[in-house]
């Protein structure tokens, strides 16, 4: 139930996206496009181009193979007759390898490329309700100008009442053979992954990991750790009481009383005592429910399932999977990180 899923329940409630009529994109060539077919929702407009020929976005590498091989393997599972979302998407840059994200983050956020600043709420909001919007309407403010992860919970959670999608959506299930205490069967022709990646916490892979006091499943706000960690270093007084940056320093393991061990940069061993531990190096999605784990659905499927370097392979505009008809996969799975 997280952006990805919900952005897609919303578009398949029969909402459709349009430029707005005055709108003027400071990308010229979008611009230029966009005015081709004036009323006709984005995800229906056609160019005239035809083929995948010499196109850029033909789709994303396998890890040690170049691109022709990845195009020659897209194009034998699929020849276009027309563009659509390809022909928009062209010549665009931005945060994310997918042609279909940028494409829709330069149509919201028009500005972000050409030396414009976007408040950092407004990069996990959603279609037709700003983050900063629904934010004033709570009467909260967003504290060191971001919206905290608690007040994201509770705008996505809004915004699926607000755009009538509740039926949609089924909370308090487990998608598995058997841990679901109330199980029941859905039968679809096409099923879309949007899992995202926090179901199984990345490993240190260190002794003393499975000690009670480290806690693996906690979102902090990772801007703060940041600001601490830039603002601060072992060499210099702290300005959060409390907090000590170790820059350079390698963690060798955790001891059951509470100690930690590090090795320094000249390789000298550091012993710090420890009330609690936060093991803050992200997470890989738990696709246990597919059959292998859903490893052969990856871009390289004899290495782990990776949202940045080994995502679920499929193709750049449609999103269904290389792999297997009617299975797609949206958001981190596939590679998008935008939240």
């Amino acid at each position: 139930n997280g952006p990805s899923g919900i952005c897609l329940s919303y578009l398949l409630s029969g909402y459709s996206p349009y430029v707005k009529p005055d709108a003027i994109h400071p990308h010229p060539v979008l611009q230029r496009k966009l005015t081709e077919a004036p009323g006709v929702s984005i995800v229906d407009q056609v160019g005239l181009s035809s083929g995948w020929e010499g196109h850029p976005h033909c789709g994303k590498t396998l890890p040690g193979k170049n691109q022709k091989d990845a195009f020659m393997r897209r194009k034998t599972k699929r020849v276009r007759d027309h563009k659509d979302l390809d022909y928009l998407s062209e010549g665009l840059e931005g945060r994310c390898q997918s042609p279909v994200a940028l494409l829709f983050d330069a149509l919201l956020r028009p500005d972000t490329d050409f030396g414009g600043n976007v408040d950092q709420g407004d990069w996990m909001g959603l279609p037709d309700l700003q983050v900063k919007d629904w934010m004033c309407r709570k009467r909260r403010g967003l504290r060191n100008s971001r919206a905290t992860a608690g007040d994201m919970a509770h705008y996505y959670s809004d915004y699926v009442i607000k755009k009538g999608l509740s039926h949609n959506f089924v909370n308090g299930f487990v998608t598995a053979k058997d841990r679901s205490q109330q199980p029941f069967s859905l039968c679809a022709r096409n099923v879309v992954l949007a899992t995202g990646t926090s179901d199984s916490p990345a490993r240190l892979g260190i002794p003393g990991e499975a000690l009670p006091f480290l806690p693996k499943m906690l979102y902090p706000e990772y801007h703060k750790v940041h600001q601490m960690m830039r603002e601060q270093s072992i060499l210099s007084p702290s300005p959060y009481e409390g907090y000590r940056s170790l820059p350079e320093h390698q963690l060798l393991l955790f001891k059951e009383d509470r100690q930690a061990v590090f090795r320094d940069p000249q390789g000298l061993q550091k012993v710090f005592g420890i009330a609690l531990v936060l093991v803050l190096i992200g997470s890989h999605p738990d696709l246990s429910f597919l059959p292998g784990a859903g490893a052969d659905l990856a871009m390289d499927p004899n290495q782990p399932l990776s949202a940045k370097r080994n995502p679920v392979d499929v193709d750049p505009f449609t999103y269904q999977s290389i792999h297997q008809e009617g299975l797609y996969a949206v958001g981190p799975l596939a590679g998008d990180n935008f939240v």
